[in-house]
């Protein structure tokens, strides 16, 4: 298995209810994106139980008008996996900032009709980064914070410097939340860090258009 410890990742899969299915899942989708790398980390559910659940931890390409563009993202699979979808986050780095959608919520959660319809036999891991790299190809999910030195201040020092969020949180609609273990988790324990602020002068990423508005 190209670029995995199969020993390793049986061993963190011992607890899942199915480890050979979440075994053929992970490694179909190293083998076609090594972007993504398996690794085992405590997740925290609304409920406040914590659970080691293996997640894939990296970028997906993704195509935005004619460029090819790196979406840091982590997928954690439940342990029903495959029986439930896993819980999907964008994670922007230091220079990122989210870009709240119907997809993507304002803590980089992801929200998508595959993972809502998740159904046994028929839903995937790679099937569900195929959605996304086409969702995001179409409204990225994040944009580049500017570097300070290009963003314009106010010639009057007494005028306020612009500050504060943004953009206002875009919830999803469509999609329904369930709470604590069984249903899909808030965050994993590195949620407690904040994102990046949104800045009023956005150099978005990939670069910005009306379309991303």
């Amino acid at each position: 298995m190209a670029g995995v410890d199969e020993s390793r990742l049986r061993t963190w899969l011992a607890k899942y209810h199915n480890p050979e299915a979440a075994l053929r899942d992970i490694t179909t989708v190293v083998n076609h994106y090594q972007g993504l790398v398996p690794t085992q980390e405590p997740y925290i559910f609304n409920d406040g139980t914590m659970m080691d659940l293996v997640n894939l931890s990296g970028t997906i390409p993704v195509t935005y008008k004619g460029n090819t563009y790196n979406i840091p993202i982590c997928i954690w699979l439940i342990d029903t996996h495959p029986k439930n979808a896993p819980i999907c986050y964008v994670k922007p780095t230091s220079d990122m900032s989210i870009k709240a959608s119907i997809f993507v919520d304002q803590n980089g959660k992801i929200y998508l009709p595959y993972l809502h319809d998740w159904a046994p036999g028929s839903s995937e891991l790679l099937g569900l980064i195929q959605v996304m790299i086409v969702t995001f190809g179409d409204q990225p999910p994040v944009f580049a914070r500017p570097k300070e030195a290009d963003i314009p201040y106010p010639s009057n020092s007494f005028m306020p410097q612009p500050g504060g969020n943004y953009m206002a949180p875009y919830p999803p609609t469509s999609y329904p939340q369930s709470s604590g273990y069984g249903g899909y988790p808030s965050y994993p324990p590195t949620s407690n860090m904040p994102y990046p602020s949104y800045t009023p002068y956005p150099t978005p990423y990939p670069p910005y258009s009306e379309s991303l508005c």
